[in-house]
């Protein structure tokens, strides 16, 4: 009989809990417990350290151990109170600072205290415990997020003043918005637990917190916002890697210590959840920050005010040939009016329209591309000679391919962005490159059709800028329009054989498609330019394994491993640990296998294919046939759907003689997967060990002609039955 989802209401502290409750458990100590600081202690790790020549606390320690009572040391004021779980010690509060005399003025008093601290701190975790996933719940978050706003050190934990000062006092609210389709309320159960256990061991060092549905949260902190969008980016792809295929992800950042209540924490929670929704339509896989939805209002491609774009028109009418400048000041600027000095240097020339404080237009007539550069670099240096400010320059010129004159003020716009890329004091003309960082902007901000329009854009401008055909590829893809853009991949391959981005698209978009082996071939082509890339590493990793070329998998996975381990965030360490193991099963290496298998389990407790495999390697092994089953078993219960755990199972079954369970568990394997000669032929061995000799014919029969490699007039085909899944 297996367990009902609600035992994970039992009311018992574990050791995991003190990692993310720690800090309100201490909060309860002193609420009984005048002191200045509580920690929680591991025993083992106490015991294993200590010793009494040079440990003044050894005495009081073996005697809270010994009597399983509280302990107080009069010489360093320090109380300790001991912690159980049934009758195993899992932990003991060290309480420092304390008011000695007034805690035992009774002699009853630290004892009443313990228990009440006990019962409490078992409260205050069914308070922020969600029973379902066992990962935190939206209290929590709430809590946290609050805490997080208003104190950016954590509860009761020693500051480390040799703290880089550049660390970034920035912090993100994660929502992750998985898909999880069940058949009913028990599968429903297995994978709301199984996705917070996967997402768990996919972002290291970060509490995670179910919110219901399928949403779970998390705060990221001292992060950057450019380590956000890689992060990101690695949990999609991994979470994709551990076969969930559509995952959206809404970021809200807020200042660490930057202050608010209650309504602050429903403002950044509202613009998670906003950031969210955008993603939602961006494709199946997606992230979103709510950093473009805070910033609505100063887009850099809102509409031109109607005045201004009226001024403009009446300059340009009738002009055939012209170039628009943009200069923007790269220093603020107190006052609220644009440079009067500058407009000085301009306007006896050429028309100058103010935009605000810092930005304005200069139109030249008649103006071609090198005039326009001319004029700029002339501007500069007349700067140089008694201002000490610089300005970015923005250059669109008419005509200009596929665009109206209408278009180039914005064209200007997009210039001026592009010249960021180089720093303050520089000038760039619009080309397909602006196009591209302005398609960029509108595909991080979850608007496909804009950011294909401008890629569509920049292609007519250079039909071979391959970073614009990646572009294009990746948004059809994102759109589900996979033929055309595997067309634009082929194209970029066609442009530059080597470029690693084209080949590793192209091999997502031929996986999603089915078509494996060639798949396969552009991620050894990506590989070729690029053999660091930890996703694209695993990527191939899994499908060597499942290609059987395990020797390769082993290979490419050992390099992926010291890779990750220099990672200063780890995502996905756990799903590594798997299909490393995986390999060394398939390579005939089974105690290696069984410890990385091992690894990966203590990475993700419900990762349902490294149980598996775990399971029948432990049969293999002879290393204990009831854990062998039981964790076949718990695999099959995490996730039904997968042909191999079953037969795993009913190998495990077979080995151990229990025929009926092995008929019923192969069956289920045959129903997922009828074109499966490794079950038929294992059948074939169990209606034997049945004594259905007939039906043991016709398996094997239907075995052999689904592997007709295998030796003939061998029955009942033991190489193909045996073979590892």
């Amino acid at each position: 009989m297996t367990g009902s989802p609600f035992t994970g209401m039992m009311r018992q502290i574990h050791p995991e809990d003190l990692e993310r409750l720690g800090n309100y458990f201490a909060r309860v100590v002193k609420n009984h417990i005048s002191c200045d600081f509580v920690s929680f202690i591991d025993p083992l790790r106490q015991n294993g350290s200590s010793g009494s020549d040079q440990n003044p606390e050894e005495p009081t320690w073996n005697k809270v151990v010994s009597l399983e009572q509280p302990q107080v040391n009069l010489s360093t004021r320090k109380v300790f109170l001991p912690f159980y779980n049934g009758k195993e010690l899992f932990t003991v509060a060290i309480i420092e600072g304390v008011d000695l005399l007034k805690l035992t003025s009774t002699p009853t008093q630290l004892s009443e205290k313990w228990n009440r601290i006990s019962e409490e701190m078992l409260d205050c975790k069914q308070l922020f415990v969600d029973p379902v996933s066992g990962a935190l719940n939206g209290n929590h978050l709430r809590d946290e997020l609050l805490r997080l706003l208003n104190d950016a050190q954590p509860v009761d934990q020693k500051q480390d003043k040799s703290q880089e000062e550049n660390i970034p006092s920035q912090a993100v609210l994660v929502l992750i918005e998985l898909f999880l389709e069940a058949k009913d309320c028990e599968q429903a159960y297995n994978n709301i637990s199984r996705a917070a256990s996967c997402l768990e061991s996919l972002v290291d060092r970060s509490a995670l917190h179910h919110l219901g549905s399928g949403l779970y949260g998390l705060i990221w902190e001292r992060i950057s916002l450019e380590e956000l969008n890689k992060l990101g980016d690695a949990v999609l792809h991994w979470l994709k890697r551990e076969n969930y295929p559509k995952v959206h992800i809404g970021f809200a950042p807020f200042k660490l210590g930057g202050g608010g209540g209650e309504e602050t924490v429903e403002h950044y929670l509202g613009l998670a959840w906003e950031a969210l929704r955008i993603a939602r339509r961006r494709g199946p896989l997606a992230h979103c920050s709510s950093v473009t939805l805070v910033n609505r209002d100063h887009h850099p491609f809102k509409q031109l005010p109607a005045e201004l774009l009226d001024s403009l028109q009446k300059i340009w009418r009738g002009k055939k040939r012209f170039a628009i400048i943009l200069l923007q000041q790269d220093q603020e600027t107190p006052g609220k009016h644009f440079s009067r000095r500058v407009c000085s240097l301009i306007e006896k020339e050429h028309p100058i329209l103010s935009i605000n404080a810092r930005e304005s237009y200069v139109f030249l007539d008649g103006a071609e591309k090198e005039d326009a550069l001319h004029w700029a670099r002339n501007f500069t240096k007349k700067l140089k000679k008694g201002m000490e400010v610089t300005f970015s320059i923005g250059i669109g010129l008419y005509p200009c391919k596929g665009f109206n004159k209408s278009d180039i003020p914005m064209n200007c716009r997009k210039a001026l962005l592009h010249t960021k890329f180089f720093g303050p004091n520089t000038m760039t003309v619009f080309d397909s490159v602006s196009l591209n960082i302005s398609g960029d902007i509108y595909y991080n901000e979850g608007d496909l059709p804009r950011a294909l329009k401008e890629y569509r854009k920049g292609l007519k401008l250079n039909n071979n800028n391959v970073n614009l055909l990646n572009s294009m590829g990746v948004t059809c893809a994102q759109m589900n329009q996979f033929r055309k853009a595997i067309s634009y991949f082929e194209k970029a391959i066609a442009i530059d054989s080597a470029n690693f981005m084209a080949h590793f698209n192209l091999g997502f978009v031929l996986l999603t498609l089915g078509e494996q082996n060639k798949a396969i071939k552009n991620f050894e082509n990506a590989l070729e330019s690029d053999d660091k890339n930890i996703d694209l590493i695993v990527q191939l990793g899994k499908l060597y394994c499942q290609a059987g070329r395990y020797q390769e998998a082993a290979a490419i996975l050992e390099k992926g491993d010291v890779l990750a381990d220099k990672e200063d965030r780890d995502v996905g360490h756990g799903g590594l640990h798997r299909l490393l193991g995986e390999a060394y099963k398939g390579m005939g290496r089974n105690r290696k296998a069984m410890t990385r298998l091992q690894k990966a389990i203590s990475c993700n407790p419900q990762d349902a294919a490294a149980l598996s495999h775990l399971g029948e390697l432990y049969e293999l092994e002879k290393q204990g046939g009831g854990i062998a089953l039981a964790l076949c078993l718990q695999a099959v219960e995490l996730d039904d759907s997968q042909w191999e755990y079953w037969h795993r199972l009913g190998r495990v079954q077979y080995e151990q003689d229990d025929f009926g369970e092995a008929l019923h568990s192969l069956q289920r394997s045959l129903k997922l997967n009828r074109k499966n000669p490794k079950s038929l032929a294992l059948l074939a061995l169990v209606y034997q060990g049945l004594g259905k000799n007939s039906m043991a014919e016709k398996m094997i029969e239907r075995s052999r002609r689904l592997a007709p490699s295998s030796a003939k007039g061998q029955s009942p085909m033991p190489e193909i039955a045996m073979t590892g899944t």
